[in-house]
């Protein structure tokens, strides 16, 4: 009987609680909103157009210089700034 555990029993009170909850009609609304919301923030974040433009090389070349030291990837720098003139 070596390195036996001794078994508690666990209070259901925070089981009850969880059913009730779970039981609640406003609850499962709430998470129906934030469900929603979330859903729209994915869609407002997604990016599902391409855009080919040409630049000055050395304009590009500083672009890359600034995203680098951001720590981010030029196109994703690139995709800020538009998204930020656009008002977003």
């Amino acid at each position: 009987m070596a390195n036996m555990r001794k078994s508690r029993i666990k209070s259901t009170e925070p089981a009850a609680k969880l059913a009730a909850l779970l039981e609640s009609p406003a609850y499962w609304e709430k998470f129906e909103r934030e469900m929603a919301q979330a859903a729209e923030e994915r869609a407002a974040r997604r990016k599902d157009t391409v855009l080919h433009l040409r630049v000055n090389s050395r304009v590009l070349a500083r672009l890359k210089e600034k995203a680098a030291a951001g720590g981010m990837r030029y196109q994703t720098f690139i995709a800020q700034i538009l998204a930020h003139a656009a008002g977003k």
